[in-house]
């Protein structure tokens, strides 16, 4: 936790006068200090893991490359920045986003499969004639099939209710001594807002800019504890002017280069998720239609299988693609890649230094409004429940 803001401190800035939403965002502030005082292991937990695994299977050109990247570490930090004031507030905002918008996307890749793979447990006995291939024991076994099925459903459930983001006007707030509704969602989003702001007071603090006065962090009011840190945090915080320009011109192209190759990245990426969950279900509605197709001349248990399953799959994968937005995030990735190549091209020639302040400003507000644009695409998710 960074010990120069404190919760006095934010909730001195915070200027809801709804009595209701300003309970939510105090509870919701009090729940990020929970975090950074509990130190919550964020290294990649199972669920975040799945996520990164199927992500790192399905994005790069071929498969067998994608199942090599399965097998591979994480990137680790790389070198910290010129202007680092901000650096150790960025990190911390980081990796709880990390961590909660892997356990997020862990959470529906997870709840999709399952479901499909609680309809494949209850037509297996089916398809392979139980009764008619094991007699009496077949009992047994329809049983056993059964509780896996009532388990997998449990695990649905349970991961809906201790990741989800609560209604409004849900209590619920433990089971049993288990957390119930910790927001892995919402907490995603906000924290990397966080994140993405104090990153790049890189590119503002050493020509002098103040963005809670200039820039698109100041058009977003204290109605909400993320704003009301933000602004607690850079109170009484001096920024600098570097007199060298041109070393300050390098390092700004070196970083909108790199958000450049990213967007690039990104977009193929998200593109190619996109296609291949798409491929897998019109697959399995082809395969649905033969099994359909095929009882007409073969007789056997194994296509009624087949028929229900089949469709159970296409829907996790239509359920992935429709929590994953990944080709809404192609779009935004693309469209905020020509942006940045536009300023890079101005960056490139600027005569002045009046030209590197503005083009810097518009940069840091491409970047933040982008990370805004993240919780207008996904603010309608929550964990799934399928």
């Amino acid at each position: 936790m960074d010990e120069r803001v404190s919760e006095a401190d934010v909730i001195a800035l915070l200027s809801n006068n709804d009595p209701m939403q300003r309970a939510v965002e105090l509870y919701k502030l009090q729940d990020y200090f929970r975090d950074s005082e509990e130190s919550i292991e964020r290294k990649t937990s199972i669920l975040g893991g799945l996520f990164i695994r199927f992500k790192k299977l399905l994005q790069e050109k071929s498969i067998i490359t994608g199942v090599k990247n399965c097998l591979k570490r994480d990137v680790a930090w790389g070198d910290e920045p010129v202007y680092g004031a901000f650096w150790d507030d960025y990190k911390n905002f980081d990796e709880l986003s990390n961590y909660y918008g892997n356990q997020y996307r862990g959470s529906f890749v997870f709840n999709c499969l399952m479901g499909a793979f609680a309809v494949l447990t209850a037509l297996i006995p089916v398809g392979f004639a139980f009764e008619q291939h094991l007699g009496n024991a077949a009992h047994y076994y329809e049983l056993l099939f059964t509780v896996v099925e009532l388990l997998t459903i449990l695990a649905i459930l349970l991961i809906h209710k201790i990741g989800g983001t609560p209604h409004r006007h849900s209590k619920a707030r433990s089971f049993f001594g288990i957390r119930l509704n910790r927001r892995w969602h919402e907490k995603w989003i906000e924290y990397r807002i966080l994140a993405e702001r104090f990153r790049y007071m890189e590119i503002l603090y050493p020509i002098g800019i103040d963005p809670l006065t200039v820039g698109a962090a100041r058009e977003n009011d204290r109605d909400e504890w993320i704003n009301a840190y933000y602004a607690a945090r850079l109170n009484n915080i001096k920024t600098d002017h570097t007199k060298d320009i041109a070393a300050y011109k390098t390092r700004l192209l070196e970083i909108m280069r790199g958000q450049s190759k990213y967007h690039n990245d990104n977009t193929h990426r998200s593109e190619r998720i996109h296609d291949r969950l798409h491929t897998i279900a019109s697959w399995m509605f082809y395969g649905t239609l033969a099994a359909c197709a095929s009882h007409f001349i073969w007789h056997n248990p194994i296509l009624t299988l087949a028929a229900g399953f089949f469709p159970a799959l296409a829907a996790a994968m239509h359920g992935i693609l429709a929590s994953g937005e990944f080709s809404k995030i192609a779009e935004v990735s693309e469209r905020i890649r020509h942006q940045i190549e536009s300023l890079i091209n101005r960056l490139t020639s600027a005569a002045n230094d009046k030209e590197v302040h503005d083009i810097a400003i518009e940069f840091h507000n491409i970047v933040i409004n982008e990370a805004l644009s993240w919780r207008a695409m996904f603010e309608d998710k929550n964990v799934p429940l399928v």
